[in-house]
């Protein structure tokens, strides 16, 4: 099995494969990374391909089209890039506005958090984020926070799960980069334009072990790849690293311990400023972070939400331009002197998705103490549902598309009958307050309608236009289809 193998897991359905380690991969299935174990999957790389018939053509958009139809029916994000970017509602100009983002990144700094409530679209716009930043030649990182693999205030944690979430985009011929053992390889293969990196030659961890991993071929001996995954951030003891060094027949010098206990903030800040470096070096833009859930923190307790809050105080530093009178941040408590990696940058960019509860309650407090990600005004994204025009021009979009990928969908060729089904919807869509639109249902209220096409639940176009109708009413209405 191999790196973008297609695999099937009895519980979890199909996937791709992300990245092995060991005797585990990481697969996405429906656009989320899970970690589980080789034994368990099936690949489906060596089955026969189902026979074309003769004089068609094998319709890749209309399946990406229907996977997303599944995606959002399941309550996830489409997990195609084109199709995220196809189906999001006025989408060009949220696009044209994340590109901007992008491009300047290098001179202003990349550092937004989007604050809505569930449902308001924060996971689409950070994933369509992550979309728009792999086309243009970023390395992205998509992370949920999580109490147990990526609890906020447990740096090597966030880390860790960084590292696991390590995405490439495509090189000129196609290929691409797979996971951090991919990146160990193309730092070797290019080493007098990479080594010459300034933070990469002062730390003691990356280049303390990269001098020790080129005494040997890249391959996969065990003792090999526990550094490797040493360096990632996984729980391996430092014995192992002093294992593959007793096979150089010499004493090299050898990284420290990858601390994980007290304040340890600053010291995984400077390994993502390295990785950041790393990837410039080897011809990307720069490394994207992007942090899903990050309201996790609210509920820890005093000393832990102060960790945590520090953590995101320095990935804040990294990803904004350093500002003149800013005091020293915390420091670590292991005694590592660092480079002032802070007051240099921006180094790394950072998306964050946040629901906004009571953060900016209280105007007397400062923007930065209020949350830590933002420096300006500017860097808060209040995503907003979209005003019922908007709406309406997806769904006439939307039901095009599915006129086009869905079979037997000939009730909506006729662009009379597209606007029949979407004013079905917007009736009630703007009977609603604005803060009460839940985007997630209503886009699923739009996939509705194939639903019953590709279930023959319609016999007319009047037929689906009063199921829409209904299902549409009952959700303003606050009482859903099966609550009957």
């Amino acid at each position: 099995m191999r790196v973008n193998d297609r695999v099937e897991h009895a519980e979890y359905g199909r996937g791709v494969v992300q990245e092995i380690v060991g005797g585990h991969a990481v697969v996405e299935f429906y656009g989320e990374p899970l970690h589980v174990a080789l034994d368990e999957l099936t690949s489906l790389e060596d089955h026969e391909p189902a026979p074309v018939p003769s004089g068609t053509e094998f319709d890749i958009g209309g399946i990406l089209f229907r996977r997303a139809i599944e995606a959002i029916n399941l309550g996830v994000v489409p997990p195609h890039p084109d199709q995220l970017l196809t189906l999001s509602i006025n989408g060009s100009q949220r696009i044209k506005l994340m590109e901007g983002w992008l491009r300047n990144a290098g001179t202003r700094g990349l550092c937004k958090a989007f604050f809505g409530d569930y449902g308001s679209g924060k996971s689409h716009q950070l994933k369509t984020l992550e979309a728009l930043a792999l086309k243009h030649g970023w390395v992205v990182s998509y992370v949920e926070f999580d109490p147990k693999e990526a609890d906020p205030a447990k740096p090597h944690l966030v880390y860790r799960a960084i590292i696991s979430g390590l995405r490439f985009p495509p090189r000129d011929d196609g290929s691409r980069i797979a996971g951090f053992d991919g990146l160990i390889k193309e730092v070797r293969d290019h080493w007098p334009q990479t080594s010459l990196g300034r933070y990469f030659r002062s730390s003691p961890w990356f280049w303390n072990t990269f001098s020790l991993l080129r005494n040997f071929a890249h391959s996969d001996d065990q003792d090999y790849l526990n550094v490797c995954t040493f360096l990632g951030g996984q729980p391996n003891p430092l014995t192992e690293v002093r294992r593959l060094a007793s096979q150089t027949g010499r004493r090299p010098e050898l990284p420290p311990k990858m601390p994980r206990t007290k304040e340890t903030s600053d010291i995984y800040a400077f390994h993502l400023v390295v990785l950041n470096e790393l990837c410039r070096n080897l011809g990307y833009k720069g490394l994207l972070i992007i942090l899903d859930e990050a309201e996790h923190v609210r509920g820890f307790n005093t000393k832990r939400r102060e960790r945590a809050n520090n953590l995101f105080e320095m990935l804040s530093r990294c990803a904004h331009p350093p500002v003149a009178d800013d005091p020293p941040p915390l420091q670590n408590d292991h005694g590592f002197d660092l480079p002032k990696f802070w007051k240099e940058g921006p180094h790394f960019g950072v998306a964050v998705g946040l629901t906004e509860g009571s953060t900016f309650s209280d105007d007397s407090i400062p923007l930065r103490e209020a949350c830590a990600f933002l420096h300006t005004k500017s860097d808060a994204d209040f995503l907003a549902p979209p005003v019922p025009k908007h709406y309406e021009e997806w769904l006439g979009q939307f039901f095009g598309l599915v006129h086009t990928h869905c079979t037997g969908a000939e009730l909506l060729a006729d662009h009379d009958n597209r606007r029949i089904l979407s004013q079905a919807l917007i009736k009630e869509f703007e009977k609603l307050p604005a803060r009460e639109r839940v985007m997630r249902l209503w886009v699923k209220l739009a996939c509705l309608v194939p639903s019953i096409i590709m279930a023959n639940g319609a016999e007319d176009i009047e037929d689906l236009r009063s199921l829409t109708a209904r299902a549409a009413r009952e959700v303003a209405g606050k009482a859903l289809p099966w609550e009957e």
